[in-house]
């Protein structure tokens, strides 16, 4: 797994959606709320859609309603209501390939 250090590997994110026409979400655990909070701070510009959670000793882990998307404030939602969060994106596949290239 690789860390997050800056807005390059987002901006990687972001070519791979350009280059396969495949939006695909980034979710990043956080070991704790302050370095989620630091992050949340600088993901303002980011071209993808990106979802934060830290550790919580709520029984669902990782799928329960932990995940914040960027640019998002109120409720946590729970990993499979993350889509509703991206209205505008079909998620996980793309109508068109690369170069306008049916699928």
């Amino acid at each position: 797994m690789s860390t997050l250090r800056g807005e390059g590997p987002l901006n990687d994110y972001a070519n791979l959606a350009e280059a396969t026409g495949i939006t695909t979400p980034v979710l990043i655990w956080l070991p704790g709320t302050a370095r989620e909070a630091h992050l949340r701070q600088r993901l303002d510009r980011v071209e993808v859609p990106v979802a934060t959670a830290t550790h919580t000793s709520l029984g669902d882990g990782p799928a329960g309603p932990i995940w914040l998307p960027a640019g998002a404030t109120g409720n946590r939602l729970r990993l499979a209501e993350l889509a509703v969060a991206w209205p505008e994106m079909l998620l996980g596949s793309a109508a068109n390939g690369p170069e306008g290239e049916e699928r």
